[in-house]
C-alpha cells in the first residue's frame, strides 16, 4: 500500500511540474509586447524571456579558500541555513582620503575583505580579515526596498589611502566561517585633479546597472512582489547589485575595455554618470570620453554635457550597444534613480508639466532627440533575439584598422557583432564612415516566439564634426560607435580569436582622438555667444557651441568660462 501510495504522489509531482513549464512555454508564446512607441523590444528585460546571465571567460566565481574544503552540498536536503553574504557601499565613487562604507549582510561569524584592481592581471591590493559578521534582513515589500535602499547598518569603513589617485575597483567579500560564500560590490577612485594622470575619462555604466537590479523585490524590468505586477519606476543605489556575483548586469564588457586601455598605457581616469550630472564641466578636463558595456540610462544634464563636449572639439567613443535610450531622473541626493519607461506617457508627473524630463525614450516624444544624432548609430529591435554575427571590415584603409592586417571583407575578431546591436537611422549625421557591418540572421534558442522580423544587422561607425562630414561650423570632434552590446569587449579578452587585432584598433582610435586635442577657446566662441544672445545664429548647429560650460543652458556663466580659457591660453 505504501509502494502505491509513493507512486501516486511521484505522479502528481511529475504532472505538476509539466503542468507549470507548459505553462512557462505558453506564457512565453503570449508574451511579445508590440513594437511601437512606448515600448521595447528586448527581451532580456522581459519576465519571461530565457534566462541570460551575463558571462565571460573570466571565472564567475573566486577560488575556494583553503579553509573550505568544499562548497555547499548541491543537489541534497540539508537542514541548515544556505552560506550568504550581500554588501553595498554608501558611494560608488571616491576620493583619496575619502571613506568607503561598507553594509554587510551575512549568516557567517566571520568574513573578510579584499579590494582588487580591474584590470587584465586583477590584483589584491588591500585585505582585512576576521571581521564580525551580522545578519540583516532585506526590508519587507511594502518598504519598497528596491526605491528606498536596504537601510543596513555600516559594517566596515576604510579610507582610501592617499597614493590611490585612479583605478576601477572590486571589493571582495568571503565568508570565514562555516560553508563558503562570497560576493562583489564595485567602487572606483578618481584622480583629485581632473585631467591631471590622463585625456581619456572612462565612464562606468553604474546607471544601467541598477536599471537592471532587481534586489529587494523590483527593478526598472521586473517585479516579484506578490499581487503586483506593476515593474518598478524607482531604484537606488543603496543596495546590493544581485546578478553576476554582485556586480550586477552589464558587468561584462566593460572591464575588459578598461583594461585594456590600461595596458595600452592611456591610464584612463574612471568616473561615473553621477559625476558628470552633478558637475558637467568636469567633462572639460577631457578629450576624449569612452563608454563601454551599455550606457543605456542617462540624464539630459548627462546627454546635454556629452553634445556640449562633442561641440566644443571633444571626441567620444562608444565601444558598446544601445547606449542613450531611455532618459532617467535623479533623487534622493542622486541616490535614487527615476525611470517610468513604458509607463512614462501614463504616470510619469512631468508628462505635460516639465516634458523634457519625462522619463521615456530618447527619440520619441515628447523628448524628440534619438541619440543616432550624436552617435551615429541607434538600437535595433529584437537584435538581442538573435545569435552573434561576423563583424566585417568595410575599408581596411581606414586608420581604424591601421596595423592589423585586416583587409576589406575579413571578420573583425571572433563574431563580435553580439546581443544588442545598432544601426545607422533617419537622424544619423549625413556623412559618416560605416567601418563594420554585419548580419544576424540565426534566432536565439528559446527567442523565435519574440522576434517579428528574419534578420538584423548591426553597423560601427566614425564620422567628425568637421566641413568634410557635412558640418560646416564643425570644430573637429570625433565619435566612434561600436554599435555591438558585448561584443567589443569580448573580442578583447585574449581567449578570443583575433583578440590582437580587436585591440589594435582600439589603441588606433583612443590614440587618433588624442592626437586632436579640443582647440582652445578662441574669438569664434565669443562671436558665438554673441550671435546665441542676439538670435542670429548663422545655422542651426553653430548656437549648439555656445553652450561654453556644458551645464545644458547658455549663460552669463558661459561668457565666464571663455574669458577663463582664452586668458589661460
Amino acid at each position: 500500500m505504501k509502494r502505491v501510495h509513493l507512486v501516486f504522489v511521484l505522479l502528481v509531482v511529475f504532472s505538476s511540474s509539466c503542468a507549470e513549464r507548459q505553462h512557462q512555454i505558453d506564457s512565453l508564446t503570449r508574451a511579445t509586447p508590440p513594437a511601437g512607441p512606448g515600448y521595447y523590444a528586448d527581451a532580456s528585460g522581459w519576465d519571461e524571456a530565457p534566462l541570460n546571465e551575463d558571462g565571460s571567460a573570466w571565472s564567475e566565481a573566486p577560488p575556494v579558500p583553503r579553509e573550505h574544503d568544499t562548497l555547499a552540498p548541491l543537489g541534497m536536503p540539508d537542514p541548515k541555513p544556505k552560506p550568504y553574504i550581500e554588501a553595498y557601499t554608501d558611494k560608488k565613487s571616491y576620493l583619496p582620503g575619502e571613506t568607503v562604507h561598507f553594509h554587510v549582510s551575512t549568516n557567517a561569524e566571520t568574513y573578510s575583505i579584499e579590494i582588487r584592481k580591474e584590470q587584465w592581471k586583477q590584483t589584491v591590493i588591500a585585505k582585512v580579515t576576521d571581521l564580525p559578521g551580522a545578519f540583516y534582513e532585506t526590508p519587507p515589500y511594502e518598504d519598497r526596498p528596491w526605491a528606498t535602499g536596504a537601510n543596513w547598518p555600516v559594517s566596515y569603513s576604510w579610507v582610501v589611502p592617499a597614493e590611490w589617485e585612479n583605478g576601477n575597483y572590486l571589493a571582495l567579500l568571503r565568508t570565514s566561517s562555516g560553508e563558503y560564500a562570497y560576493a562583489y560590490h564595485p567602487f572606483i577612485v578618481r584622480t583629485r585633479v581632473r585631467g591631471s594622470r590622463s585625456k581619456v575619462a572612462f565612464v562606468m555604466n553604474y546607471n544601467t546597472r541598477q536599471a537592471y537590479n532587481r534586489w529587494g523585490g523590483k527593478s526598472l524590468y521586473f517585479t516579484r512582489v506578490p499581487d503586483d505586477k506593476h515593474k518598478g519606476v524607482e531604484v537606488t543605489f543603496l543596495r546590493p547589485f544581485e546578478a553576476s556575483g554582485g556586480r550586477g548586469n552589464n558587468y561584462w564588457g566593460q572591464w575588459e575595455v578598461s583594461s585594456q586601455l590600461i595596458a595600452d598605457g592611456f591610464d584612463p581616469e574612471f568616473i561615473t554618470e553621477r559625476e558628470i550630472y552633478s558637475d558637467p564641466t568636469i567633462l572639460r578636463a577631457y578629450h576624449v570620453l569612452v563608454f563601454a558595456g551599455h550606457h543605456e540610462y542617462i540624464s539630459r544634464r548627462t546627454y546635454d554635457a556629452l553634445e556640449a563636449h562633442h561641440h566644443r572639439g571633444g571626441h567620444l567613443a562608444f565601444f558598446s550597444g544601445n547606449d542613450i535610450w531611455w532618459q532617467v531622473r535623479f533623487e534622493d541626493n542622486v541616490n535614487r534613480m527615476v525611470g517610468y519607461r513604458s509607463y512614462a506617457l501614463r504616470e510619469d508627473p512631468m508628462m505635460g508639466v516639465d516634458d523634457a524630463h519625462v522619463t521615456t525614450l530618447w527619440k520619441e516624444k515628447p523628448l524628440n532627440r534619438p541619440a543616432e544624432a550624436l552617435q551615429g548609430v541607434s538600437y535595433v529591435l529584437y537584435s538581442y533575439c538573435f545569435e552573434r554575427e561576423d563583424f566585417i571590415v568595410q575599408d581596411a584603409n581606414h586608420f581604424i584598422f591601421e596595423g592589423t592586417g585586416l583587409r576589406s571583407g575579413d571578420a573583425f575578431g571572433y563574431k563580435t557583432a553580439s546581443g544588442e546591436t545598432d544601426e545607422i537611422g533617419p537622424s544619423s549625421p549625413p556623412i559618416m564612415d560605416s567601418v563594420l557591418v554585419g548580419r544576424r540572421d540565426r534566432v536565439r534558442e528559446g527567442y523565435e516566439s519574440y522576434v517579428q522580423v528574419d534578420h538584423v544587422g548591426a553597423t560601427a561607425v566614425y564620422y567628425e564634426d568637421t566641413p568634410e562630414y557635412g558640418f560646416p561650423d564643425g570644430r573637429g570632434g570625433q565619435v566612434f560607435s561600436a554599435g555591438t552590446h558585448h561584443g567589443w569587449g569580448d573580442g578583447l579578452g585574449g581567449w578570443s580569436p583575433g583578440y590582437q587585432k580587436v585591440r589594435r584598433a582600439t589603441r588606433n582610435i583612443i590614440q587618433h582622438m588624442l592626437d586632436s586635442p579640443p582647440p582652445p577657446a578662441c574669438l569664434q566662441d565669443l562671436a558665438v555667444l554673441a550671435s546665441h544672445w542676439l538670435g542670429e545664429c548663422e545655422s542651426p548647429d553653430r548656437c549648439e557651441y555656445a553652450d561654453i560650460d556644458m551645464n545644458g543652458t547658455v549663460d552669463v556663466r558661459d561668457l565666464a568660462y571663455f574669458a577663463t580659457d582664452w586668458s589661460s591660453n
